[in-house]
């Protein structure tokens, strides 16, 4: 096994670390002064209050057209989601999600539909992978005995017998 018995490139490693200081000791007051020029002008801004006039404004549109928050929890209490187009449900875009969409606006008798078809196919699924280990095994069904019942080819052992109760005669 061979070993390294070259000296450590000590005045590398020391340059570059001066290298880093000086970097950094250079570009810290220049991001500094850069956020210090960008954040100025917004503080300034929010001191005054200029910046909650349009936000103010957004608020009132909103609550003008709501009819008022309490109109509208009470009218989504009411009639639910379906009351207001902007919170209704739509149908999506997205292929994957047909599969899932509608489930809170299905009727009983389709969703009882559609649960026993989906459990019919994974019933028959079930049997058919059932079906093809048999045939792997050579038609001889695999099965776990139940629980205390004898297995073929075993040694039968004796259950044990319990020990008497102590004073017992």
């Amino acid at each position: 096994m061979g070993y390294d018995k070259t000296q450590a490139r000590e005045s590398t490693i020391f340059g570059v670390g001066i290298v880093t200081v000086v970097i950094l000791a250079i570009s810290l007051p220049l991001l500094r002064s850069y956020f210090f020029s960008v954040l100025e002008p917004l503080q300034a801004e929010r001191a005054h209050g200029a910046g909650h006039a349009q936000l103010d404004r957004y608020h009132a549109d909103q609550a003008r057209a709501l009819g008022g928050i309490d109109n509208a929890i009470a009218t989504v209490g009411q009639r639910g989601r379906i009351a207001s187009p902007s919170i209704a449900p739509r149908r999506s875009e997205l292929p994957y999600v047909d599969a899932v969409e509608g489930w809170a606006q299905m009727k009983d008798e389709a969703a009882a539909r559609a649960a026993t078809v989906a459990f019919n196919r994974a019933e028959a699924i079930r049997l058919a992978s059932q079906q093809a280990a048999l045939a792997v095994d050579g038609g001889v069904p695999v099965v776990a005995p139940a629980p205390g019942a004898p297995v073929p080819g075993a040694p039968q052992v004796p259950a044990p017998t319990p020990a008497p109760a102590p004073g017992a005669p």
